[in-house]
């Protein structure tokens, strides 16, 4: 998100800085425009991603060769990420502390500083968003060990993380708006409750009095401690005060931290609540990205988008981000005309759907996306490029025998269907094919039995249709359009 004048300015800044610094200026009077556009450009990064916010932080703090400018611009840097309330922030203030003050580069100030932020990145990094949860080996209340995200363990469900503290005043109110929103939301959902205490009576008596959250529908609700603090959850998960607060999505990765109750919430009605794939705003947003794309538009063109959507979800953890986005494409590319559309749409059953059937497992899949992919694959398959056509007569004429012409099913009362039969003689007089026009309305009702070995061997979701067969009797194009632009 680098803009041409933020960035030129940006780079004036530092060099003025610079030599203010050489005039012996006071630091407040040299740096406090170059503060200014700092603020200006973090702002313009909120909404882009981690890596992004990385790249330009490197980009910025390694902008200036003095190194007093260089120091102020990662110290400021570092500070506003660090105290950052957007959720992932943190990992940028972490990647600070290693590639610039961790390896000398750049100097925090003071080594009590340092070691501050050293001590901040050793219990931060494991449980960042998108890193896979660290795995856990705690005590349940019945005596028995549990051990949680062991490596390459599936989940068949979110994993919620509260740690809590029996004497600790804010786990008491976060603990009663847990208990509220648990026992009326009821989601599918683990919810691990560990006490990070070592007072097994007031353990047992937090449990009965204010921890109260039952087997419900849908929750599973676990009781868990750590009296002999041999799990490590505290470098771990970051338990250094409680309550503290994680989620961990079915892939086993963290998919929140630092949490509260309402944030939580917000998080869990978009996991666990039921998507719908194909709605009217998905299919908006697509209209809206493919816009320009006409009908003849190249599988390669239309590929480029859907490598990256993989690139902003998959590549970066987001599978659920990656189904919704993928299905929602699948759905909007179905209702598309023309053989591009058709063809990269086949690429993205066999990419996307069928190539990564690891990813459908929820019983939502299988009923919105799987089951519809299976009807997609099948009609595709029907009348396919290089075959021949069925051994059906419509006409007159045996379809299988037909060689070097164009074949047009057509509905009554369809404009597009008209506009295509007015094409048509100017079609035939360039190509030089003949022509078979099939009225399916008028099969329908004249020939029933014929029209639904049609519909049984091409893909009639929707008319016209337009196939065309070589001078070998092989099948050349389908979906196609005998309209000029």
């Amino acid at each position: 998100m680098k803009t041409v004048c933020l960035i030129a300015e940006f780079l004036f800044l530092c060099s003025a800085t610079s030599s203010a610094q050489q005039q012996e200026l006071p630091d407040s009077s040299a740096m406090a425009p170059l503060e200014s556009r700092l603020d200006e450009y973090v702002a313009r990064l909120e909404t882009e991603s981690v890596q992004t916010k990385i790249g330009e932080v490197d980009f910025l703090i390694g902008s200036s060769t003095r190194p007093e400018v260089r120091d102020f611009i990662a110290r400021k840097l570092y500070l506003h990420y660090f105290t950052s309330r957007l959720m992932g922030d943190e990992a940028v203030a972490i990647h600070i502390t290693d590639e610039w003050f961790g390896s000398g580069k750049a100097s925090m100030g003071s080594e009590f500083d340092l070691m501050n932020a050293r001590v901040f990145a050793t219990y931060n990094r494991q449980s960042l968003i998108g890193c896979r949860a660290p795995a856990l080996a705690l005590e349940a209340a019945d005596g028995s060990y549990v051990e949680l995200f062991n490596e390459g363990a599936a989940l068949d469900r979110p994993a919620v993380l509260y740690f809590y503290d029996t004497d600790c005043s804010k786990c008491r109110i976060e603990t009663m708006l847990l208990v509220n929103m648990l026992q009326d939301d009821n989601w599918a959902i683990d919810f691990h409750a560990i006490y990070t205490g070592e007072d097994m009576d007031k353990w047992v008596e937090y449990r009965k009095s204010r921890l109260t959250v039952e087997d419900g529908e849908k929750v599973r609700v676990h009781h868990l401690w750590d009296p002999g603090n041999v799990s490590g959850m505290a470098v771990k998960y970051g338990v250094l005060q409680t309550p503290r607060l994680l989620l961990v999505g079915k892939d086993g990765r963290i998919a929140g931290r630092n949490l509260d109750t309402p944030a939580l919430r917000t998080l869990l009605e978009g996991i666990c609540s039921e998507y719908e794939y194909g709605s009217d705003a998905a299919d908006g947003f697509y209209d809206t990205v493919f816009s320009g794309f006409g009908p003849l538009s190249t599988d390669e063109e239309i590929a480029s988008i859907t490598s990256y959507i993989r690139q902003k979800t998959l590549e970066k953890g987001d599978s659920t981000g990656f189904k919704h986005m993928s299905g929602d494409l699948l759905f909007w590319m179905s209702r598309q005309r023309g053989p591009g559309w058709k063809k990269a749409s086949g690429k993205l059953l066999d990419e996307a759907v069928f190539g990564m059937s690891e990813l459908w497992t929820e019983p939502n899949d299988s009923l919105q996306v799987l089951g519809f992919a299976e009807v997609l694959k099948d009609l595709y398959s029907r009348a396919a490029e290089g075959s021949r056509l069925p051994a059906v007569k419509v006409n007159g004429k045996k379809l299988k025998r037909l060689k070097n012409h164009v074949i047009l099913m057509v509905t009554d009362g369809c404009g597009i269907c008209e506009g295509e039969l007015a094409a048509l003689e100017s079609y035939l007089h360039e190509s030089g094919r003949e022509s078979l026009i099939i009225n399916m309305d008028s099969l329908l009702r004249d020939d029933p039995d014929t029209a639904g070995l049609l519909f049984d061997s091409f893909d009639l979701t929707a008319l016209p249709y337009i196939t065309t067969t070589n001078r070998r009797g092989r099948v050349d194009g389908r979906y196609l359009t005998l309209l000029r632009d």
